[in-house]
Protein backbone atom coordinates (compact mmCIF):
# COMPACT_ATOMS: atom_id res chain seq x y z
CA UNK A 1 0.00 0.00 0.00
CA UNK A 2 1.23 3.45 -0.89
CA UNK A 3 2.18 5.93 1.80
CA UNK A 4 1.02 8.82 -0.41
CA UNK A 5 -2.36 10.18 0.65
CA UNK A 6 -3.77 11.74 -2.50
CA UNK A 7 -3.89 14.66 -2.84
CA UNK A 8 -0.64 15.67 -1.17
CA UNK A 9 1.12 19.00 -1.23
CA UNK A 10 4.45 20.75 -1.11
CA UNK A 11 6.21 23.98 -1.80
CA UNK A 12 9.36 26.00 -1.52
CA UNK A 13 11.28 26.96 1.62
CA UNK A 14 9.78 30.44 1.99
CA UNK A 15 6.19 29.46 1.16
CA UNK A 16 5.84 31.64 -1.94
CA UNK A 17 5.25 28.53 -4.07
CA UNK A 18 2.68 25.89 -3.19
CA UNK A 19 1.64 22.89 -5.29
CA UNK A 20 -0.70 19.93 -5.07
CA UNK A 21 -0.15 16.42 -6.43
CA UNK A 22 -3.35 14.73 -7.58
CA UNK A 23 -2.07 11.15 -8.00
CA UNK A 24 0.48 8.74 -6.66
CA UNK A 25 3.91 9.06 -8.31
CA UNK A 26 4.51 7.10 -11.48
CA UNK A 27 8.11 6.65 -10.33
CA UNK A 28 10.40 7.67 -7.47
CA UNK A 29 14.17 7.83 -7.80
CA UNK A 30 17.57 9.09 -6.80
CA UNK A 31 19.66 10.66 -9.57
CA UNK A 32 23.42 10.99 -9.10
CA UNK A 33 24.15 13.01 -12.27
CA UNK A 34 26.13 16.23 -11.97
CA UNK A 35 23.10 18.36 -12.87
CA UNK A 36 21.12 16.87 -9.96
CA UNK A 37 24.11 17.24 -7.65
CA UNK A 38 24.37 20.92 -8.52
CA UNK A 39 20.62 21.51 -8.41
CA UNK A 40 20.18 19.84 -5.03
CA UNK A 41 23.37 21.15 -3.47
CA UNK A 42 24.17 17.60 -2.37
CA UNK A 43 25.41 14.29 -3.75
CA UNK A 44 22.19 13.44 -5.60
CA UNK A 45 18.65 14.54 -6.27
CA UNK A 46 15.61 12.68 -5.00
CA UNK A 47 12.50 13.10 -7.12
CA UNK A 48 9.06 11.72 -7.77
CA UNK A 49 7.50 11.70 -11.23
CA UNK A 50 3.88 12.63 -11.90
CA UNK A 51 1.93 12.86 -15.10
CA UNK A 52 1.82 16.57 -15.92
CA UNK A 53 -1.99 16.94 -15.55
CA UNK A 54 -1.69 15.61 -11.98
CA UNK A 55 0.51 18.52 -10.85
CA UNK A 56 -1.31 21.68 -9.83
CA UNK A 57 0.47 24.93 -9.00
CA UNK A 58 -1.66 26.58 -6.29
CA UNK A 59 0.43 29.66 -5.48
CA UNK A 60 3.46 31.39 -6.90
CA UNK A 61 5.39 31.16 -10.10
CA UNK A 62 8.49 28.98 -10.24
CA UNK A 63 11.10 30.39 -12.59
CA UNK A 64 13.07 28.36 -15.06
CA UNK A 65 16.76 29.03 -14.58
CA UNK A 66 18.22 27.59 -17.74
CA UNK A 67 18.08 24.21 -19.37
CA UNK A 68 20.33 21.22 -19.25
CA UNK A 69 21.18 18.98 -22.13
CA UNK A 70 21.52 15.32 -21.28
CA UNK A 71 21.75 12.62 -23.94
CA UNK A 72 19.76 14.82 -26.32
CA UNK A 73 16.85 15.46 -23.93
CA UNK A 74 15.94 18.92 -22.76
CA UNK A 75 15.41 19.35 -19.03
CA UNK A 76 14.08 22.56 -17.54
CA UNK A 77 14.62 23.09 -13.82
CA UNK A 78 12.31 25.36 -11.86
CA UNK A 79 13.28 27.22 -8.69
CA UNK A 80 11.53 29.68 -6.39
CA UNK A 81 12.61 33.19 -7.39
CA UNK A 82 12.47 34.33 -3.74
CA UNK A 83 14.30 31.60 -1.77
CA UNK A 84 15.97 29.65 -4.60
CA UNK A 85 14.49 26.28 -3.56
CA UNK A 86 14.48 23.56 -6.23
CA UNK A 87 10.78 22.96 -6.97
CA UNK A 88 10.65 20.63 -9.96
CA UNK A 89 12.00 19.83 -13.38
CA UNK A 90 10.34 19.05 -16.67
CA UNK A 91 11.77 16.93 -19.44
CA UNK A 92 10.30 18.33 -22.65
CA UNK A 93 10.22 14.88 -24.26
CA UNK A 94 7.82 13.28 -21.77
CA UNK A 95 4.51 14.39 -20.25
CA UNK A 96 5.73 14.28 -16.68
CA UNK A 97 6.87 16.68 -13.99
CA UNK A 98 9.67 15.62 -11.63
CA UNK A 99 9.16 17.01 -8.15
CA UNK A 100 12.03 17.59 -5.74
CA UNK A 101 11.25 15.40 -2.72
CA UNK A 102 12.52 17.83 -0.02
CA UNK A 103 9.74 20.23 -1.06
CA UNK A 104 6.97 17.79 -0.13
CA UNK A 105 5.14 18.69 3.07
CA UNK A 106 5.79 15.10 4.21
CA UNK A 107 8.98 13.89 2.50
CA UNK A 108 9.00 10.78 4.73
CA UNK A 109 6.55 9.13 2.31
CA UNK A 110 9.30 8.96 -0.34
CA UNK A 111 10.47 5.45 -1.16
CA UNK A 112 13.02 5.34 -3.99
CA UNK A 113 12.41 2.66 -6.59
CA UNK A 114 15.39 3.17 -8.86
CA UNK A 115 18.69 5.06 -9.16
CA UNK A 116 20.18 6.79 -12.23
CA UNK A 117 23.67 7.89 -13.21
CA UNK A 118 25.51 5.98 -10.48
CA UNK A 119 28.64 6.33 -12.62
CA UNK A 120 28.60 10.02 -11.62
CA UNK A 121 28.11 9.41 -7.90
CA UNK A 122 30.65 11.15 -5.70
CA UNK A 123 32.97 8.85 -3.72
CA UNK A 124 31.54 10.20 -0.46
CA UNK A 125 27.96 9.21 -1.39
CA UNK A 126 26.54 5.78 -0.52
CA UNK A 127 24.51 4.53 -3.47
CA UNK A 128 21.33 2.78 -2.33
CA UNK A 129 22.00 -0.87 -3.19
CA UNK A 130 18.49 -1.92 -2.13
CA UNK A 131 17.05 -0.62 -5.42
CA UNK A 132 17.80 -1.19 -9.11
CA UNK A 133 20.55 1.20 -10.21
CA UNK A 134 21.67 2.24 -13.67
CA UNK A 135 25.16 3.58 -14.43
CA UNK A 136 23.69 6.12 -16.86
CA UNK A 137 20.21 7.05 -18.02
CA UNK A 138 18.18 3.93 -18.82
CA UNK A 139 16.14 3.77 -21.97
CA UNK A 140 12.38 3.98 -21.72
CA UNK A 141 12.26 0.29 -22.66
CA UNK A 142 14.57 -0.61 -19.76
CA UNK A 143 12.40 1.34 -17.34
CA UNK A 144 9.19 -0.23 -18.62
CA UNK A 145 10.74 -3.68 -18.25
CA UNK A 146 12.01 -2.85 -14.76
CA UNK A 147 8.60 -1.72 -13.53
CA UNK A 148 6.81 -4.54 -15.37
CA UNK A 149 8.88 -7.05 -13.39
CA UNK A 150 7.81 -5.36 -10.12
CA UNK A 151 11.35 -3.99 -9.67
Amino acid sequence: MSKYSVPYEGGCSCGDIRYRCLSEPTMSYHCYCRDCQRGSGSGYGSRIALNTPDFELMRGDAKCHGTGLDEGTRVRRYFCPSCGADVCSINTQVEQVFISVPGLDDPSVFQPQVGFWTSSAQPWVKVNDDIKNYETQPTMEELVEHFRSDG
